[in-house]
């Protein structure tokens, strides 16, 4: 039989919390942080303003720690914080009663998502995830990014610390956006997810000799390297995943219909288009993402002399 939740702010229950907070990911994150997260402002900041740092007191010392003395208000705050961060991390997943969890976590999600201004919708055929992930969203029947946070926190996917869902999830607990980007079209110091950033995950996501057959029929030249690779590629599984990657455009462009629209009068001049996929930062998945676009939108025969003077310095660089 499950126990009862403890008292809110009893000494029992800040010992459960300090009990369960002791075995967390999150216990060296700033307060401030994690506070962001679940709408709560805490008044300190500092990279020691962590809750490894109080949750060695206990309920009786908490009151005298520097900064808390006599602010009763304030160690209700940083118990509120901790409660409600808890629908982040599994190991408290018992200290909430079905409902109570399910509506946390929701509301939690739902609050960063709108903060970073990404579509709960945003479907997971257009994100970068691990083929076994993939494979396992698509049989259980998820569709979209919601869906997809949903399913991670309840299933047993979420025990596996090197999954990519899961890398996804804790991400945008966090507001990590360096991981949240390996994951979604999503761009640092900007809201939103944004087209460029979509097509560079897609060739992120395609095997080496794809990419370079991309980059052949736009009549950009191969490296040493890549030559070699193309002529150990066979002909018939290039042909298959060259469909698959056209749809998938598609499907972005429909997706992310305006900046669509943008691309594709860009893509009558090389430079600007070169410019358009500058802010994924890679140069070798640049060379790419400039080659489909060119494929799907751009006048080849008319390009095709500029396009490789262009994108063969591109990749110098």
């Amino acid at each position: 039989m499950k126990p009862e939740m403890p008292e809110k702010y009893s000494a029992e229950e800040w010992k459960y919390l300090c009990e369960r907070f002791s075995k967390s990911i999150l216990k060296t994150t700033e307060v401030a942080e994690l506070g962001r997260n679940v709408g709560i402002s805490w008044p300190f900041k500092g990279s020691d303003e962590t809750p490894e740092k109080y949750i060695s007191f206990s309920f009786e010392e908490l009151q005298s720690v520097p900064g808390l003395i006599g602010k009763k208000k304030r160690v209700k705050t940083l118990m509120d914080v901790l409660r409600e961060i808890l629908a982040f991390d599994d190991p408290f997943s018992d200290m909430m009663d079905t409902v109570e969890k399910k509506n946390t976590e929701d509301r939690i999600y739902h609050r960063v998502l709108k903060k970073l201004g990404i579509s709960e919708d945003y479907p997971i055929n257009l994100m970068l995830f691990s083929s076994d992930t993939k494979e396992l969203l698509h049989k259980n029947g998820i569709k979209t990014l919601i869906e997809a946070i949903n399913f991670g926190k309840r299933s047993p996917i979420k025990a596996e610390n090197d999954n990519d869902l899961n890398s996804l999830i804790n991400g945008l607990a966090l507001i990590n956006e360096a991981t949240i980007r390996k994951h979604l079209p999503f761009r640092i110091g900007q809201n939103g997810l944004h087209l460029p950033e979509a097509v560079g995950l897609l060739v992120r996501g395609i095997d080496k000799p794809v990419q370079i057959e991309l980059l052949i029929q736009a009549g950009i030249p191969l490296t040493d390297s890549e030559t070699s690779t193309k002529e150990t590629a066979k002909h018939n599984a290039l042909e298959t995943a060259l469909k698959v990657v056209s749809v998938r455009f598609n499907e972005l462009c429909s997706w992310f219909s305006d900046e669509a629209d943008t691309l594709k009068q860009l893509c009558d001049s090389p430079q600007s288009v070169e410019r358009y996929f500058l802010p994924i930062n890679d140069a070798g998945i640049e060379r790419v993402s400039i080659a489909l676009a060119m494929i799907n939108f751009g006048d080849l025969k008319k390009n095709k002399g500029n396009m490789i003077n262009k994108i063969s310095g591109l990749f110098k660089r």
